[in-house]
């Protein structure tokens, strides 16, 4: 907390929670940018009927422009397996093969390799067997990817709704003032400076890392947090 004045009768401290609005804007942003990356629908389409083609289309925020090519340059498929992770674990994407070289069905990989596998035998059935007319395949990650990235939102959100605070110890008129000012209000909290028993610094530990507030106990055992954990 930072002295705004400080006098023999009167002290005033302030606390605006930076770091906890950064923390909350990150989170917010990590939240929008696995929805507008991830949150895709997929669809690839083939057809016999003139004219011959085939289309990869990706369907998000951030759409790509649709893959056009001759059903003839369709060669097959494959599932394309990543290692990357730190643990050890494998994800997985659908690669198309085409006589031009190979086109990601997805720009991402993911953990599901078995609709994968499913995507790459209807493809495979598909070129293997002429009297099937057309192929229609989609892969549709929208409805987790919004629930992961409205998780994250909402979290950098509620962070950033931290309130400035503002105290005023004034021995002269025997009061501390607690003012909390945020997106949905002002708050004022008083008492008697007489009312005051301690005043803490609390600690909570969790995965290794430590925060701290400063709590003011009163006589009556209750305790009036100035900041957050």
């Amino acid at each position: 907390m930072k002295i705004l004045h400080k006098t023999e009768n009167l002290l005033t401290l302030r606390l605006r929670p930076v770091r906890v609005w950064i923390l909350g804007g990150l989170f917010a942003a990590a939240g929008f940018s696995v929805v507008a990356i991830f949150a895709q629908l997929t669809t690839f389409t083939c057809t016999r009927i003139e004219p011959t083609n085939c289309k990869l289309v990706r369907s998000g925020l951030l759409a790509s422009k649709p893959k056009e090519f001759s059903l003839n340059m369709l060669q097959g498929a494959k599932v394309e397996e990543s290692s990357n992770d730190s643990h050890g674990n494998s994800t997985y994407r659908v690669v198309i093969l085409t006589s031009n070289g190979e086109v990601p069905f997805t720009s991402y990989f993911n953990s599901d390799d078995s609709k994968k596998e499913t995507i790459v035998s209807h493809i495979t059935n598909f070129i293997s067997n002429p009297k099937i007319t057309s192929l229609t395949e989609k892969q549709d990650d929208r409805l987790w990817m919004y629930l992961i990235g409205g998780i994250f939102v909402t979290g950098g959100l509620i962070t950033l709704l931290a309130r400035v605070v503002t105290c005023v110890f004034d021995k002269t008129l025997d009061t501390l003032t607690i003012k909390q000012q945020g997106l949905l209000g002002t708050k004022f909290i008083e008492h008697r400076l007489s009312e005051i028993e301690d005043v803490l610094v609390e600690k909570s530990t969790t995965n290794h890392s430590s925060n701290y507030r400063i709590t003011i106990v009163l006589v009556s055992g209750d305790r009036l947090p100035l900041t957050s954990l």
